[in-house]
C-alpha cells in the first residue's frame, strides 16, 4: 500500500522509467552476449563484469518498476472523478466583450 502523500503522476513516471531502463539493460546484455559469441575470442573479465551489471541491474530495475506499477494500481482511488464533474467553458459560447 502506498502512502497518500506520494504524487501519483511522479510515481507513475518513475515506474515507467524503471521498466524502460530495465528492459533496455536486459536487451544490452543479450546483445553483448551475442556479440561476444560471434567474436570468437575468449571472454575477458571486463565482459563478465559488464554482463553482470547489465543483467543484474536490468532485472532489479525491471522488477522494481513492475512492483511500483502494481502498487500504484492497487492503491488507486475506488471511483475516479468523472470528466463531466469539473466545470469547463463550453466551446460554443461567444467571448465576453470587455468594458472599456
Amino acid at each position: 500500500m502506498m502512502p497518500r502523500t506520494v504524487d501519483r503522476s511522479i510515481a507513475r513516471m518513475i515506474a515507467t522509467k524503471r521498466i524502460i531502463t530495465g528492459t533496455l539493460a536486459l536487451m544490452a546484455g543479450v546483445a553483448m552476449t551475442v556479440i561476444a559469441l560471434m567474436h570468437g575470442a575468449s571472454p575477458t573479465p571486463q565482459l563478465g563484469l559488464a554482463l553482470l551489471i547489465f543483467f543484474a541491474g536490468g532485472v532489479w530495475t525491471l522488477r522494481d518498476g513492475l512492483r511500483l506499477r502494481r502498487a500504484l494500481a492497487s492503491s488507486a482511488p475506488s471511483s475516479p472523478p468523472s470528466p463531466s464533474s469539473s466545470p469547463s467553458p463550453s466551446p460554443s459560447s461567444p467571448p465576453r466583450p470587455s468594458a472599456s
